[in-house]
């Protein structure tokens, strides 16, 4: 039987495969710099100082003066292997918020295209975002109501997976974690609240 979605699916595959691509290796990049500027004999040292100009100040000739803003950081051989590692945490974290958008596409996706051939699962769209007229992309939010929309699609197939599946683990629940870790990257500096992923009282 044909899958009706596959395309979506491939879609949001290649997306991540480009991710982890890429990421290994500027994993490797980094980790054999680090270990190369800090063998014995090696010297290493960065200093970076913040300057700005004032769009509104003098100029020289139409060149903006640049003045310090005060702030400077220094990396030096003995913290370097620690710069490195904070670099690829960074770079990681923010390459998890781009996996959670394009798995938010993929479902967005799915509901765009059953949407174009089922009139009541329309009617259910513009409920559920108080869309009048015609459905667009932008006026389909992420988060709990969008998933709603994707287990409608998947009916009794996605909730009885959600029940039974080698991981043990319920789909709504995940969805919920994997969007609270997303919004702490982008929000709160990778910081969160256990409280935000505690979601084992969550349904299907």
């Amino acid at each position: 039987m044909k899958n009706e979605y596959k395309k979506f699916l491939d879609n949001f595959f290649s997306t991540l495969l480009d991710y982890k691509h890429t990421t290994n290796r500027l994993n490797k990049i980094l980790i054999l710099d680090y270990q190369k500027y800090t063998e014995e004999g090696a010297s290493y040292n960065s200093t970076s100082s913040l300057l700005l100009s004032d769009w509104t100040g003098e100029t020289d000739n139409g060149w903006a003066l640049p003045f310090h803003s005060g702030i400077s950081k220094e990396t030096l051989k003995e913290n370097y292997k620690n710069e490195i590692f904070n670099i690829l945490s960074r770079e990681f974290c923010l390459i998890y918020s781009q996996s959670y958008e394009a798995l938010e596409k993929y479902f967005k996706d799915c509901v765009l295209y059953k949407a174009e051939c089922d009139l009541e699962f329309q009617e259910i769209i513009k409920r559920k975002f108080s869309i009048e007229g015609k459905i667009k992309r932008d006026d389909i939010k992420g988060g709990e109501n969008l998933y709603k929309l994707v287990k409608r699609i998947g009916n009794t197939t996605l909730h009885n997976f959600s029940k039974n599946n080698n991981m043990n683990i319920k789909f709504g629940e995940l969805i919920t974690i994997l969007s609270e870790v997303r919004h702490s990257i982008v929000h709160s500096k990778s910081v969160i609240n256990k409280t935000k992923i505690k979601k084992n009282e969550l349904s299907f």
